[in-house]
């Protein structure tokens, strides 16, 4: 007997009780889960409430053309790869082109033998199965890629079976930018796949190893604990130093229950930031040792809702924040304050972000502080004028906290 992929969800919409029995004892299983709709109505709700590996249809149909389920499922993004066989009575080479043409899988008319449906079902989920990994890999390192982490973390943290403590981590090669820059990106790839190579060989047999970003990779680690976390993350610095002969700066943290990627990733990026500003090549966690100093940053922003966010954010990340609501508050706490690195907006009422910029660069003490732009403007003559001024970096909004967290990180010497 042809075996089923382990754990399919599985939708049969037809409306005939005794092929939708069929159809049950065919690819039924102690694992698989059927889910059964008489019409299109009932199958809309089962795919929103539950995501499907597999789907049957039936083209003739109470309140409609199986046809038109099918084109809703190639439109949704959610469910645009989902594999659907369509078993029908309706007869006729046009039916079987038009489900073709609308992404069916596979197209069998009634009646159909139960070895010939479990067979085809069993294909389509192994296909299915095949596009969804190499969807979630990474070309250059064949590590899980960003979206694979991602996909984990979430799954992982809303896991109601999850016994015990589990952790996750983010590793960075020190000063990766020169491999590349001195031996080349080809050099830089052969790099990157080794490092994966090696943080792999020391990571558990059940931790999922991700490239995050560039040089960045991710570790999640169930049912860990924080020591043992640390360690382990310390045996793959190791595996990855002896060979390449580079070091590499990383941060860990505990998952709490219902963790979410985004909170674990804010999370981590201050972490592997502790470790980078204590000098590199080394494993930080706020749970071990005694915490750094934060740097501060100051905020020249007029909008609440963005100052805020901002706050929160660099708070989050460890940073210590001042806000200055407009450019001449700004200019008033330059005489006092020392911050780490200034992000400005440009666009603020009497003094703006750049006249504040020209400003801070005739300071003495703010001579080489960096500085990041954040604006609505993105003209090139904006972009230079900026530039020539003195700002270190420039960031358009709308824009991604995370992506402005990392900026951020960059200039102050990660």
């Amino acid at each position: 007997m042809t075996p089923l992929r382990a754990d399919p969800n599985i939708l049969i919409l037809e409306d005939d009780p005794v092929a939708s029995y069929f159809a049950r004892s065919v690819l039924g299983s102690e694992s698989s889960r059927i889910y059964v709709a008489q019409t299109i109505a009932e199958a809309r709700t089962t795919i929103e409430d539950a995501t499907m590996d597999l789907v049957l249809v039936d083209l003739l149909l109470p309140d409609g053309d199986g046809r038109e389920f099918l084109t809703e499922l190639r439109t949704n993004p959610a469910t645009a790869t989902v594999p659907v066989i369509v078993v029908t009575s309706t007869a006729g080479a046009q039916a079987r082109i038009d489900c073709y043409a609308l992404g069916a899988d596979s197209y069998f008319e009634k009646p159909i033998e139960g070895p010939v449906l479990r067979a085809a079902a069993a294909q389509a989920l192994r296909r299915a199965a095949a596009t969804r990994r190499e969807a979630l890999r990474d070309p250059v390192t064949d590590a899980v890629n960003r979206a694979g982490f991602t996909q984990a973390v979430n799954a992982h943290g809303a896991d109601p079976r999850r016994i015990g403590a589990s952790c996750a981590a983010l590793l960075d090669i020190d000063r990766f930018r020169a491999v590349n820059t001195i031996r080349g990106h080809e050099a830089g790839d052969a790099m990157l796949a080794g490092v994966a190579r090696a943080i792999s060989g020391a990571a558990a047999p059940d931790d999922v190893v991700a490239r995050w970003a560039g040089d960045q990779f991710a570790v999640l680690m169930p049912s860990t604990d924080l020591a043992a976390a640390m360690d382990r993350v310390e045996a793959m610095r190791t595996a990855v130093h002896t060979p390449f002969a580079v070091t590499m700066s990383a941060g860990v943290v505990e998952m709490p229950v219902g963790a979410t990627a985004a909170g674990v990733m804010t999370d981590l990026e201050a972490e592997l930031y502790r470790a980078k500003a204590a000098g590199r090549d080394r494993v930080a966690s706020r749970h071990v040792g005694t915490p750094m100093a934060p740097r501060t940053i100051l905020v020249a922003e007029d909008d609440r809702v963005i100052a805020t966010l901002l706050q929160h954010r660099l708070a989050k990340a460890g940073f210590n924040v001042i806000h200055a609501p407009d450019g001449r508050s700004a200019m008033e706490m330059l005489a006092t304050a020392r911050p780490d690195l200034a992000i400005i907006d440009v666009l603020m009422p009497d003094v703006d972000g750049f006249e504040l910029l020209e400003h801070l660069r005739s300071l003495p003490d703010h001579a080489e502080t960096p500085v990041l732009l954040l604006t609505s403007l993105a003209s090139e003559s904006d972009v230079e004028r900026g530039l020539s001024l003195g700002a270190n970096d420039y960031v358009v909004k709308p824009f991604s906290p995370l992506e402005l967290l990392a900026r951020v990180q960059r200039l102050l010497g990660r």
